[in-house]
């Protein structure tokens, strides 16, 4: 594969790059499964013979979508011609990498971040094929030497695209590098004796960094030190503008960008000022909001006064709730907590699942007609459930709602329960 194509693809954006490939190999013409069973393929959905990997697009929002027992819990949709796409072996690395761009949220605070960057494997499994390859310079198996052929002269822009990555992570960290990780990790120990023993302990910044290139310097089976080193000696000088332009994918919580700008989770809900605010804005009243570079300011508890008297100042008010939608009006407020996935105390499913329409990072949230469970049992909505404690209590969700929409919100729906949690005002 040529260099110049290679270093162009990753200036794409990961839609821009689908398309691209879209347009190079051509969109597939069959579904990746025959049916929504996951258990089948069709025969002509390969083109590994062309040295081809199949894609799943939606990947950007699932996770292993191509084993069976995983996609036959998510849309099958994402199974679909439509949602395919072909690419090589060094393509499929880079349509991951951007995967985990896409999906990364805010600046690298803690040690961890740097493990958690790496979301959902794809990257780990695609450096496993590809280190492979290159050691044992091809393989007997048919169809992975035919994919091989396509990238074996790629070895130095493979190495080139790894540093890269580890150079966009460094990029983005933030965080106290003396810090250590909250989680442990495994690290193999040579004894005295000469025997190896495994322990669980916890990694400063500098360690996790080298955890995660080591676990992309592995094959099936063994850890390839000499691809290690040569990723760790590559200086070559595309390294600093390839390492920019994994950041087109960066797009954090998209409204506006404050993300370098922190927030304690435990007492604010959000990591940052920008997805704080993503979770109100853009507002189903649209109103004519200019916040501009300024920094919020913040309040605990109920509106003050003095900001909820003034029309001229417009805020954004996080309370939780319990409410039903009035007959004859029509809903409008949108669940975008990151607890989307709740259930009561006895496995009751509260708020939809994952789909297209309530995803964090490409829709609006899923819209609320009420925030009542939803009984599998009675087919019905309840509006209390039991605590942790037993106790029974209001079936809550939190909301994030700017001045007019939190107005609407009073005279659309019938109020059961409110507590005022936070808010900010510009």
């Amino acid at each position: 594969m040529f260099q110049e194509e290679l270093y162009r693809e990753i200036s794409m954006s990961y839609y821009e790059l689908v398309e691209y490939l879209l347009d190079k190999y051509g969109a597939a013409q069959y579904d990746y499964f025959c049916n929504d069973n996951c258990k089948s393929q069709p025969k002509k959905l390969k083109r590994t013979s062309e040295g081809l990997i199949c894609h799943h697009i939606r990947e950007d929002m699932g996770g292993n979508l191509n084993g069976s027992g995983e996609a036959r819990t998510q849309p099958y949709e994402w199974q679909q011609k439509q949602n395919l796409v072909y690419c090589n072996l060094l393509e499929h690395l880079i349509l991951h990498i951007k995967i985990d761009v896409l999906r990364q949220k805010h600046r690298l605070f803690k040690p961890d971040d740097i493990s958690h960057f790496f979301t959902t494997g794809g990257v780990y499994m695609v450096c496993q094929d590809v280190n492979d390859l290159f050691v044992l310079n091809g393989t007997k198996v048919p169809w992975k030497q035919r994919c091989y052929e396509e990238i074996k002269e790629n070895y130095e822009e493979y190495c080139i695209i790894i540093k890269s990555v580890i150079e966009y992570t460094v990029s983005q960290y933030v965080g106290s590098k003396e810090e250590m990780s909250s989680e442990s990790y495994p690290v193999r120990y040579r004894l005295k004796n000469g025997e190896e023993q495994m322990r669980y302990v916890q990694l400063p910044y500098e360690k996790c960094l080298i955890r995660v290139t080591q676990k992309m310097c592995k094959g099936y089976k063994d850890f390839y030190e000499r691809i290690y080193n040569d990723i760790l000696n590559c200086n070559d000088e595309k390294i600093i503008s390839i390492t920019k332009f994994w950041s087109v994918d960066y797009i954090g919580y998209e409204y506006p960008q404050f993300t370098d700008c922190k927030l304690d989770k435990d007492e604010f809900g959000s990591c940052n000022i920008d997805e704080y605010l993503y979770k109100a804005l853009p507002s189903f009243s649209n109103p004519d909001l200019k916040i501009g570079t300024e920094i919020p300011h913040f309040w605990k508890g109920k509106i003050p006064n003095e900001v909820f008297k003034n029309k001229n100042i417009n805020f954004i008010v996080r309370i939780k709730t319990c409410f039903n939608l009035k007959k004859g009006e029509i809903p409008f407020v949108r669940y975008k907590e990151d607890d989307y996935h709740k259930y009561d105390s006895s496995g009751n499913f509260l708020i939809a699942p994952i789909t297209e329409e309530n995803n964090l990072l490409f829709k609006k949230g899923v819209v609320l007609e009420k925030s009542y469970v939803y009984s599998h049992k009675t087919n019905l909505f309840h509006s209390k459930i039991k605590d942790s404690d037993g106790n029974v209590v209001p079936a809550t969700v939190i909301l994030s709602l700017e001045r007019n929409d939190f107005e609407l919100f009073q005279k659309r729906y019938d109020i059961e329960f409110l507590e005022f949690l936070d808010g900010c005002y510009f």
